[in-house]
């Protein structure tokens, strides 16, 4: 047995060798401890898969030494798993993360809230916008507006109109320039998207409309109403009508009258024609039906007058155009020079008539002629005939001479001539007593003045006829009966003639013209008797009368034509005042323009 001066050292070994025993197991059972945390918006939680984690209430736990453990977070309520944060678990964004305890571990879970989807509405237009997925129904008042739907879910919004309003398309997001009403996006962030929805606004001008006078069974010109939409959204005409007791003397024309839409900004014409059957005044009304919420039914007045006269206080100066035609357009001024070709044929004869010794042949003398041959291509067949010597010494021997001419592409001094005229002299050649112009079918163009003329069925008749050989002026009685249209000295015409009578006499320093007979101007569309009650003068050289009262009358309506000293020309209707011209070439053009 030892003794009691070794017990100390036996002691010392024994305690020496428990704490070697103690790091031995240690080292042999190490452990490692695991704590889960969370960060983002929303809420969840966390499982292991041994289950002695369960993070939301028990987020830590020890594990031995290369124990191996699987996390799996689940998101709460609105709320979406959104990835991991921590060694080994970073980066990764699926729900389950596997791991081992070779260490401590910190893991956190992220939880983000779920996105929203807010709905605005922009523009004055009503409609609902309701999404597919339950959670936004944005109706008039949009209470709700906004809701959260699960990550990456695919949401599409519809939106529905009301009657009148439009859907002018979506701004934000994948919404952005869709013009459709329905739009799909990928809730993947929080979104804000937002409906245009517009009205449409309707004018309409005029807002009441008087035809005036016109003729029973005729028809008044086309007047054109206009609608514009002034407003955001589109204009639907859903009816167009004329209603009233006289709906039947008024009649739309052009285009399509229901059923059209009209583009915020853009306009639409109707027009509206006045056609009388009866003497007296007419009423109607233009009704037009529409979806303006604030204006969806627009009453237009329309009135007119049915009269036995084509004459009415708007035509009035047309009218004067005609009168003023007849004896300005027809080639019936005092100077050759501006005459038509006819005319000048006419003045050409006379001339060779007069200078004795000479027979009748068509050749150049003076500064007229009619070759065979045209000088710049073409030509003209004449036959003629006369009573008497069929050589004469004198013209004095030629009586009752007959000339037809006919033109093939016929040009000359830049005038082109297509038809055929025929003329006859009674009495010697040297003095007829009366000269007659038949044209069948003629075409005139002059290249240097711009007239292009075609006549059908057209006589003049000349008696009395005279003419200064050397001042070129004429005098005598013409009576036209026959259609003259075209352009004639820079203005338009197209009258038709039935046995009107120009009286047109040599005076001092001009012509006196006087004028009767009926004539039918298309500017007017029916006949109308015109007369001069004063002489109508033209100054030598001149276009234009500075003096003369021109009478026109349809039924029981006058329009009066006054000329004045210094060309001026006032129009009357029924004695009153309605236009004043400074010149005859201001009234020309009316009846045409």
């Amino acid at each position: 047995m030892g003794s009691d001066r070794d017990r100390p050292n036996y002691w010392m070994w024994m305690v020496a060798l428990f704490f070697i025993l103690v790091l031995l197991h240690s080292m042999a059972f190490a452990e490692g401890m695991l704590t889960v945390g969370f960060n983002g918006s929303g809420t969840g939680t966390v499982k292991s898969s041994d289950n002695l984690i369960q993070c939301g209430t028990d987020c830590e736990e020890s594990y031995p030494e290369n124990k191996k453990v699987t996390l799996k977070a689940s998101s709460g309520e609105n709320s979406y798993f959104a990835g991991w944060s921590g060694d080994p678990c970073d980066g990764i964004t699926k729900p389950n993360c596997s791991l081992t305890m070779d260490d401590d571990k910190n893991i956190l879970a992220i939880f983000e809230l779920n996105p929203t989807l807010q709905v605005l509405k922009s523009g004055d237009g009503k409609g609902t916008i309701k999404s597919s997925t339950v959670g936004i129904d944005c109706g008039p008042d949009c209470q709700e507006n906004s809701a959260q739907f699960g990550f990456k879910k695919k949401i599409t919004l519809k939106a529905t109109m009301d009657s009148y309003s439009t859907f002018l398309g979506w701004e934000g997001f994948e919404c952005q320039g869709i013009t459709k009403p329905q739009c799909t996006l990928l809730m993947d962030q929080n979104k804000t998207v937002t409906a245009k929805l517009g009205l449409p606004d309707v004018s309409v001008s005029p807002s009441f409309y008087d035809f005036g006078d016109v003729k029973v069974k005729q028809s008044s010109s086309p007047t054109s109403f206009t609608l514009v939409n002034q407003g955001t959204g589109n204009l639907k005409l859903t009816r167009m009508e004329i209603l009233g007791t006289d709906t039947k003397a008024f009649k739309m024309t052009g285009g399509s009258q229901k059923g059209l839409t009209i583009s915020p900004g853009s306009q639409y014409q109707c027009s509206v024609t006045f056609s009388p059957t009866s003497i007296g005044v007419k009423t109607a009304t233009l009704r037009i039906t529409s979806n303006d919420p604030n204006e969806s039914v627009i009453e237009i007045g329309l009135t007119g007058n049915g009269t036995d006269s084509i004459l009415t206080e708007s035509n009035a100066p047309i009218a004067a155009s005609a009168a003023i035609q007849t004896f300005n357009l027809l080639g019936l001024a005092t100077d050759l020079s501006g005459l038509s070709s006819i005319g000048n044929f006419i003045g050409s004869i006379k001339k060779i008539a007069s200078n004795q010794g000479y027979s009748p042949h068509l050749y150049r003398n003076g500064s007229i002629s009619l070759p065979l041959t045209c000088e710049e291509g073409g030509s003209v067949n004449l036959k003629i005939t006369w009573d008497g010597p069929q050589l004469p010494t004198d013209p004095s021997q030629i009586m009752n001479l007959n000339m037809d001419m006919t033109f093939e592409s016929c040009m000359q001094y830049g005038c082109s001539i297509n038809g055929k005229v025929e003329i006859s002299f009674e009495g010697p050649l040297i003095a007829p007593t009366k000269i007659t112009l038949l044209v069948p079918e003629l075409t005139y163009v002059n290249t240097y003045t711009g007239d292009d003329v075609t006549i059908k069925n057209l006589t003049i008749t000349i008696a009395g006829f005279s003419m200064d050989i050397l001042d070129d002026f004429l005098s005598g009685t013409i009576t036209i009966s026959g259609v003259v249209s075209g352009m004639v000295s820079g203005s338009e015409i197209d009258v038709e003639c039935d046995q009107f009578k120009i009286d047109f006499n040599l005076s001092s320093g001009g012509t006196t013209i006087a004028i009767s007979g009926k004539i039918k101007a298309t500017c007017l569309g029916d006949w109308i008797t015109i007369t001069s009650k004063e002489p109508i003068f033209i100054p030598a050289g001149e276009d234009c009368p500075t003096a003369g009262e021109i009478i026109v009358t349809s039924g029981g309506c006058q329009v009066r034509i006054v000329i004045s000293s210094d060309y001026q020309i006032n129009v009357y209707f029924n004695e009153t005042l309605i236009k004043t011209y400074n010149n005859c070439h201001e009234v020309m053009g009316l009846c045409c323009s």
